[in-house]
């Protein structure tokens, strides 16, 4: 009967995650009546296994290793189900009228935002009309640096008396989709606050793990504040110590992307190491008595999991205090684990609490970074014999980022399209720092009430974050540091990772069948490259572009793409990347060229065509034209022969009537971008109604894509 059970917890975990595909996938066919039959057969599944074990011929033994998959296929399923909240009746996404006020708990505290802070907030009850009802639910709620939010600690009870609604999706082709992941943190409403609308009702009056973690969580933040660092070093040390990353400035958190250094800023298994290393060392006082052994290992187990509550249970630090919570235990007991078995004992664990975490992006890189440490380190730390102790603590740093590095790479270019070329380097000379960092810093901590001694220790951590930043801006700004705009679909993304697991199972454990998956694998791969660049080659699209106040016009023929942006815009990088660069790369445009839309005339010697009068401009792309008509454009008498153009672009309020100018000018459709008034979008959408005359508003219905070959 025992071997029954013997089946590997990672064989488990993947039964268990598909689970939770095929309740996703279930979801969004709306298969929702396969659930009762799936209850009744999970129900049944672990009794079948016991009951009928002993009564199998050798030749049925699998049947019970396939009963427990499929129980577990099913509890993935079922916990998957339940995690929805399109399930739960009270929840706020089965509201139909509009809510008026709502009361919630603050579960997350105000992070502050380039123009904005923001908070979540779990609904207690909402009012519509004229009555109050109790709902379930988070809303995101953010309020203007100019009239920020009232002083919150965790489980605040506010009043808003604002209208909540829901999340848009993106309004740019390849833009990244921000109610998605919303949606996968639970999340489906939001609220924009004025000044008075937000009352504290009061504070949480039970005593939790939680608000004892964010009030001490609060503490260490304000020791940080009153240490004298300058505001970029106690950002990162914010971030480094407290797992708060909202303070980086823009500057410092791309040059620590750049670098491939990123994940030190992530409070992960670094951190929760460092943290044992020190309990233990603290406590190593006890006696070797079994009694004060557990003691012993129970204080570690809870003073982690307060430091995983203390940095805001993220996927990496979980995964991280879960391990070492089951490797104490092992300890504990006195016997050795199965790393991989620990690894996918936690992920169970953690996916049994919350089925979303499997889509989360952190949840993800942080478990392949670990599986590609502990299952090609060794391999690659053997491919090169060093001599020295220097030597070879270098090179096995070296051996963990490349092993890391190698499984995460196709999720990383599929997520960012971007790859830290001096990666090695950065690790090397930053991941040693950063553990430095993280004592000195625990001592800054820990020597606050001695004020002399706690002056020096900020001194010395304000130099070691001082040196880490400078190190890795210097990378950061080092010529190809980063190969940017790195194309990547799904598709590719499962193909690369075929590529590489047939490749480490040819070179490391020699199997001859890898040597033909991974033939296969490339074929495929350049079948399908040629495939893109063929579709790639066939390509022409003409976009107006859906960004707040401003116009943005994109003409793309195969790999090369020009985009007409308003001065504003020309001038702002940042949001040139937020909403325009994932359709550029989706595109697969090689150098995409910026042209700012006062220039006189274009000179592109490429592909489109333009002519440029006062305050008008004529794009041409084949045979498709877009006429831009600006703020005071005047029209001329009727013409017998009307201007044929494909499309009409308003923009910037232009002073005219659709009636007037359809006299002179006779296009497919016009648009309106969003650099116009509401109000005038709205007249001008009545005139192009009442002359059965085509309109698009970029504002509400999103870019204005049109295609052709």
């Amino acid at each position: 009967m025992r071997s029954c059970f013997r089946l590997s917890l990672v064989r488990l975990l993947l039964w268990f995650m598909a689970g939770i595909i095929l309740y996703r996938l279930a979801a969004l066919a709306s298969v929702l009546p396969l659930i009762p039959p799936f209850i009744l057969l999970g129900s049944f599944t672990g009794l079948l296994c016991l009951v009928f074990y002993g009564h199998l011929s050798h030749s049925c033994r699998w049947i019970p290793g396939a009963l427990i998959a499929l129980y577990y296929l099913l509890c993935g399923y079922l916990l998957a189900f339940a995690d929805h909240p399109v399930n739960h009746p009270l929840h706020l996404i089965h509201r139909k009228d509009p809510v008026n006020v709502c009361i919630g708990t603050v579960t997350e505290p105000p992070r502050p935002g380039r123009s904005t802070s923001r908070l979540t907030l779990s609904l207690i009850c909402v009012r519509g009309q004229d009555q109050w009802s109790r709902v379930e639910g988070k809303v995101i709620v953010y309020a203007k640096k100019s009239s920020p939010f009232p002083d919150l600690s965790y489980g605040d009870t506010l009043m808003i008396r604002e209208g909540l609604r829901p999340v848009s999706g993106p309004k740019n082709p390849g833009q990244f989709d921000y109610r998605k992941y919303l949606e996968r943190n639970g999340i489906y409403h939001q609220s924009y606050l004025t000044p008075g609308s937000a009352q504290v009702m009061g504070p949480m009056k039970k005593w939790t793990v939680k608000k004892l973690a964010f009030m001490v969580h609060r503490r260490l933040a304000g020791i940080l504040q009153e240490s004298g660092l300058e505001e970029r070093e106690r950002a990162t040390a914010q971030a480094l110590l407290l797992g708060d990353k909202s303070q980086i400035d823009e500057e410092t958190y791309q040059a620590y992307s750049s670098s491939g250094t990123i994940h030190i800023l992530c409070v992960s298994g670094l951190h929760v190491g460092v943290i044992y290393l020190i309990l233990d060392l603290l406590l190593g006082f006890l006696p070797a008595n079994k009694s004060a052994r557990w003691v012993r290992y129970l204080l570690i187990i809870l003073l982690i999991w307060f430091y995983a509550f203390l940095t805001g249970l993220s996927p990496s630090v979980l995964r991280a205090t879960v391990m070492f919570t089951i490797l104490i235990i092992g300890r504990a007991f006195r016997r050795s684990t199965n790393i991989y078995n620990t690894l996918a004992s936690s992920a169970l664990l953690l996916l049994s609490a919350n089925t979303t975490m499997l889509m989360d992006t952190g949840f993800q890189l942080s478990y392949l970074a670990v599986i590609g440490i502990v299952s090609l380190q060794p391999w690659i730390r053997d491919l090169l014999p060093v001599k020295g102790w220097l030597v070879k603590k270098i090179w096995e740093l070296m051996s963990v980022s490349l092993a890391a590095q190698l499984l995460t790479l196709p999720l990383t270019i599929f997520l960012f399209h971007q790859f830290p070329n001096y990666f090695l380097i950065a690790n090397v000379l930053v991941v040693p720092l950063s553990g430095f960092i993280i004592y000195a810093g625990i001592l800054v901590f820990a020597t606050h009430p001695v004020p002399l001694l706690w002056k020096l220790m900020c001194w010395i951590f304000g130099w070691m974050v001082r040196g880490m930043n400078e190190t890795v801006s210097f990378i950061e700004r080092l010529p190809y540091s980063t190969l940017r705009g790195l194309p990547m679909d799904a598709a590719e993304m499962v193909l690369l990772y075929i590529v590489i697991l047939s490749a480490t199972n040819l070179l490391v454990l020699r199997q001859k069948r890898a040597l033909l998956f991974l033939l296969a694998a490339l074929v495929i791969t350049s079948g399908y490259k040629l495939w893109l660049l063929q579709r790639v080659r066939d390509q022409k699209e003409l976009v107006v572009y859906s960004v707040t106040g401003t116009t943005a016009i994109g003409l793309i023929h195969e790999r090369k793409g020009i985009f007409i942006l308003d001065s504003a815009l020309y001038r702002d990088p940042s949001r040139i990347t937020m909403q325009l660069k994932g359709h550029w790369i989706k595109r697969r445009i090689r150098q995409p060229r910026l042209l700012p839309i006062t220039e006189p005339q274009l000179n592109t010697n490429l592909f489109v065509r333009s002519r440029k009068m006062d305050h008008l401009s004529l794009y041409c792309l084949d045979d498709k034209g877009i006429m831009v008509i600006d703020t005071k454009f005047q029209i001329g008498k009727k013409q017998d022969d009307p201007l044929q153009v494909s499309f009409i672009l308003l923009r910037n309020n232009a002073q005219l009537s659709l009636k007037e100018v359809m006299k002179v000018v006779d296009a497919e459709c016009i648009i309106a971008d969003n650099s116009n008034s509401r109000w005038r979008v709205n007249k001008w959408k009545a005139e192009a109604e009442a002359a059965g005359v085509c309109f698009y508003d970029t504002s509400e219905e999103g870019a204005f894509v049109k295609r052709w070959k």
